[in-house]
């Protein structure tokens, strides 16, 4: 008798941290709206759960397996690519720092990959809590634009108090752009009354994209949006398989578009030499304003010009600001020259790793698109879901936050991993870390 109540008991322990571990799964993402904070709060008590779950030996064995695959071995290239920019930064302690996290953050996404992938319970759990949260989380956000903004300073576990909502979530609004995409797939997925919370989700998203004023989550959206379409519309062509043809035009026409407007940009003055910290000269723009500002456009030009002077390995990872001349205030922008990092992924990787860094991240992407062109021949929708993520991440990547952010990485990646669970779920037999509860 007292063996068999011990085996309830840890049965009961074995199910408990698996649906809580899927929970934080689910709602970490969503729960940026909260802050950025509560997501790595989220994520974390999520891995932790999953460590508590008896087969530790074999999830680390299956990690290890998963490394030694072409995505897997490609991460591990590029991460001993960033080194030699680790080592030669202008600010070696900042940028180990953020080489070890964004390492630390593809360990989590891979448990929580091979976490999900034996268990279709924990998957639609998943699914389930980030549909709810994600819902809540929009609501909550529209309502302290437009009618009582303490509400989010009470879901931000701040003081009661009147901010300015729409400031205060302008960050938000490129997650909406992303986040709107696996909504709507999630809600498919799950079917039935999920399907029309989903609808209401992404409509209260894309209101919430235009609250704030997100050009980068409006970008992300579209992206996403066009993406998928041809995907779906690809495969139905030749008949339920993905040749990557759609996409492929995609990226190219996204190349000569952007490099169009690199060869544009206009000639910025050196303010390495600037005596003060104000600069109160103009700034003129060779592209119309319309298609990008004028700041944008001599970050830009600043970026490019600074990096091929360090072509090969860069200054070291997000260390951009700290380059001479980077923090000269501009009276003309009212603010640093340089704020922060050069608004553009494919600069900022270029500038802070060099060609070798650059190259490296490149083959990554395109490596992982190769996986999901794969999984596309039996997963259409899946793997539309997927690739719309990638391409509305990565599209608004090119005029947001630094690529170096922890929350911005580690939503695209904690996203992918879940995609990526549902869509190669067929191999779950080969990969059973835990006992399905």
């Amino acid at each position: 008798m007292f063996n068999i109540d011990k085996n309830i008991i840890t049965e009961r322990y074995q199910n408990l941290f698996s649906a809580l571990g899927s929970i934080f799964i689910g709602i970490c993402i969503p729960l940026v709206a909260s802050s950025p904070s509560a997501m790595g709060v989220s994520a974390f008590l999520g891995f932790i759960c999953i460590l508590l779950l008896p087969g530790r030996k074999i999830l680390f064995f299956s990690i290890l397996s998963g490394f030694s695959k072409p995505l897997g071995l490609v991460v591990i290239f590029l991460f001993l690519a960033w080194l030699p920019a680790v080592f030669d930064s202008v600010d070696i302690v900042k940028s180990l720092g953020v080489w070890l996290r964004i390492l630390g953050f593809i360990i989590v996404a891979t448990t929580f990959y091979f976490f999900l992938l034996s268990s279709n319970l924990r998957r639609r759990l998943v699914l389930n809590s980030l549909l709810i949260v994600s819902l809540v989380s929009s609501f909550v956000g529209l309502i302290s634009i437009h009618i009582y903004s303490p509400i989010l300073s009470i879901y931000r576990l701040d003081s009661v108090d009147y901010i300015n909502a729409t400031q205060t979530l302008k960050y938000y609004g490129s997650v909406e752009g992303c986040m709107s995409i696996i909504v709507l797939w999630a809600g498919f997925k799950l079917s039935g009354i999920w399907r029309a919370l989903a609808i209401l989700k992404v409509s209260l998203g894309i209101i919430l994209i235009f609250s704030v004023d997100s050009d980068a989550g409006l970008l992300a959206l579209i992206s996403g949006i066009v993406c998928g379409i041809l995907v779906i519309f690809e495969s139905k062509i030749f008949s339920k398989r993905i040749s990557g043809l759609s996409i492929s035009l995609i990226f190219i026409l996204a190349i000569i578009l952007y490099s169009i407007l690199l060869a544009n940009l206009p000639s910025t003055p050196n303010l390495a030499d600037h005596q003060g910290q104000l600069f109160t000269g103009e700034f003129s723009s060779s592209i119309s304003p319309n298609i990008l500002d004028t700041h944008r456009q001599h970050i830009w030009a600043f970026s490019l010009d600074q990096a091929l002077k360090s072509p090969l390995i860069g200054y070291g990872i997000d260390v951009s600001n700290y380059l001479p001349g980077a923090q000269v205030i501009v009276a003309q922008f009212n603010q640093a020259f340089i704020p922060g990092h050069p608004h553009s992924w494919f600069l900022e990787v270029f500038l802070e790793t060099g060609a070798l860094g650059l190259f490296a991240l490149v083959t990554s992407l395109f490596v992982l698109l190769w996986c999901w062109h794969k999984v596309g021949q039996s997963k259409v929708y899946d793997v539309s879901a997927g690739i719309s993520i990638f391409a509305a991440f990565w599209s608004s990547s090119m005029i947001n936050f630094s690529i170096w952010s922890s929350w911005w990485q580690g939503m695209f990646l904690i996203i992918t991993a879940i995609v990526l669970a549902f869509s190669s779920n067929g191999k779950q037999n080969q990969h059973r870390t835990w006992q399905e509860k």
